[in-house]
């Protein structure tokens, strides 16, 4: 085969591409909303969810580390975004196609819309399990919280002083021990412990199986 054949047929084979610049993002949690934001300055983005608002249950350890305030402002903008087209209380029924045109359907209250996009965006919040009861320890001894737990005290000030304020105290936090170790739990515990480390008369302290870090 010739050279002026190859790039003929080279040629043919990209002839007729097209991709829709419309963007699915499922899941309209803090993942969701951020992911739509940032699709938006660069193509139109449909953002559905299953329940009937956004938002979701913001991750725990952005209110620990004091960025609560900047999430509630990303809220507002994906809401006052022309580029987001936000569904609520819907679902992906079905979806045919490929990566650039994919043909999806949507449902909600019992109705079907078809929507031509280019790609889809899977964005949902990560649900976590506590493990106390693989350490030997029940949830109701006491003085025994889950990570989730203690994120939510030290969210709260008037639950942390109830916690930290009487007298001096002495945590210490399980991570990796009985199952391999996650990054985003170690960095959730390494913010929980380094905000009781600053507390006067307590200390923090991290035990873990092994060390991973994002």
């Amino acid at each position: 085969m010739r050279e002026g054949d190859q790039t003929a047929q080279a040629g043919q084979v990209l002839e007729g591409i097209s991709v829709e610049p419309q963007v699915l993002v499922i899941g309209g949690g803090w993942v969701g909303l951020k992911a739509a934001y940032e699709l938006s300055q660069y193509y139109k983005v449909i953002l559905v969810e299953s329940g009937s608002d956004l938002g979701g249950r913001m991750p725990v350890q952005v209110i620990v580390s004091g960025e609560k305030e900047e999430l509630e402002h990303l809220l507002k903008k994906v809401m006052e975004n022309g580029q987001i087209d936000i569904l609520l209380e819907t679902r992906l029924l079905d979806t045919s196609g490929m990566p650039g045109g994919f043909s999806i359907q949507l449902g909600k209250d019992g109705e079907i819309q078809e929507r031509r996009i280019g790609a889809i965006v899977v964005a949902k919040e990560v649900l976590s399990t506590p493990l106390v009861e693989d350490y030997g320890i029940g949830p109701s001894a006491k003085n025994i919280l889950t990570q989730s737990q203690i994120e939510s005290v030290l969210a709260c000030p008037e639950e942390k002083e109830n916690l930290f304020g009487q007298e001096a105290k002495e945590v210490i936090f399980l991570v990796g021990l009985k199952q391999e170790g996650n990054p985003l739990m170690m960095e959730r515990a390494m913010l929980c412990a380094l905000e009781i480390q600053r507390m006067e008369g307590c200390n923090a302290s991290v035990i873990t199986g092994n060390v991973k870090l994002a």
